[in-house]
């Protein structure tokens, strides 16, 4: 059962989405937004996704720091996960990139990519 089994891996992806036209709120002009997607595993089987607009040091982030403090926890522990990754940037700050990143690596056991039977595209 997915609630008795740990996290095995951590996977990372950015992606730059262009807009249709250049934006801007006064105060900076943007033609892309960035998107930072993190797929959690468990074994062979069940993927959940996380993800969040935020910038490539997020996942830089993810990647080098965050993974390590989430992969051998219980799959469906958000809370404890939660909790480990707070601590693990302490050092680093919390606000900021440091907050999105968790945000992304979160969300990914509560949003099942394969799970109950549906999969996710490419997935």
């Amino acid at each position: 059962m997915i609630a008795d089994e740990a996290v095995t891996g951590v996977a990372v992806a950015v992606f730059d989405v262009p807009t249709d036209a250049p934006e801007a709120d006064g105060t900076l002009a943007w033609s892309k937004t960035s998107v930072v997607v993190v797929e959690a595993r468990v074994g062979d089987g069940p993927r959940g996704l996380g993800w969040t607009y935020t910038g490539r040091a997020a996942a830089t982030l993810i990647e080098d720091l965050l993974a390590g403090v989430v992969v051998g926890r219980p799959a469906l522990d958000v809370p404890g996960s939660s909790e480990a990754m707070v601590r693990a940037v302490r050092n680093l700050g919390r606000p900021g990139i440091a907050a999105t990143a968790i945000s992304a690596s979160r969300g990914a056991p509560r949003r099942p990519a394969t799970w109950n039977g549906w999969r996710s595209p490419g997935g």
